[in-house]
């Protein structure tokens, strides 16, 4: 069937992603600056959930028995993608920035994003986004790559209709990421050698909100 998601069409195999801090806790800046993020393999989790609550009622073996109750929307999952140079920084930034504004309610909080994630038949919006957890992990096998992990809690999910393949921009991206091959791990200034693989964890341990 012709399409977008016909058999063998390359275009139902488009994952997109890109990502802008926000001005103000699950708003859309104003004036968006947008990071392209090119999603390694199926490293795109990032989705909402509806949690049931199924109350024990004791009441008998009726449907009353059976209530499930979405209560809540939970949106949560993983970004995964490599260590591009003009990006490093700003993924880094995401899970270890805090507000330093003294006066704001969020002081000291980290900071919020908006994530777009574009596939032709259900592009999505993900508002309020927080890094709950970075995980950096670097390889020294053939590939040798540097694999960045944010694990992400956010505030809602909406619908993106509009997004177009068009609205990211993968043209400002070097070809190579950074390798394992040329790095060197230090631990308290000291050079530890003969290091084939490890990996870095932050745990921001974000509570959700009410």
């Amino acid at each position: 069937m012709p399409g977008p998601t016909s058999h063998g069409g390359w275009r139902r195999h488009i994952n997109m992603a890109r990502n802008a801090a926000d001005e103000a806790y699950g708003s859309v800046p104003d004036a968006e600056e947008w990071h392209a993020i090119p999603i390694l393999d199926n490293g795109f989790t990032l989705k909402a959930t509806s949690p049931l609550y199924r109350p024990n009622l004791n009441i008998g073996k009726d449907w009353r028995e059976h209530v499930a109750i979405p209560h809540s929307q939970v949106v949560q999952g993983d970004v995964t993608t490599l260590l591009f140079p003009e990006i490093a920084q700003y993924l880094l930034d995401a899970a270890l920035l805090r507000v330093d504004d003294v006066d704001s309610p969020n002081h000291q909080d980290v900071y919020g994003h908006v994530i777009d994630y574009f596939t032709p038949v259900d592009p999505r919006r993900y508002l309020g986004v927080v890094v709950n957890t970075l995980r950096l992990a670097c390889t020294h096998t053939g590939d040798a790559d540097a694999q960045v992990t944010l694990s992400c809690l956010g505030l809602r999910e909406e619908e993106a209709d509009a997004l177009v393949e068009t609205d990211f921009d993968y043209t400002g991206l070097s070809y190579v990421p950074f390798m394992a091959d040329f790095a060197t791990v230090a631990v308290n200034g000291v050079d530890v050698l003969d290091v084939e693989n490890w990996t870095l964890t932050v745990e921001n341990n974000i509570g959700e909100a009410p």
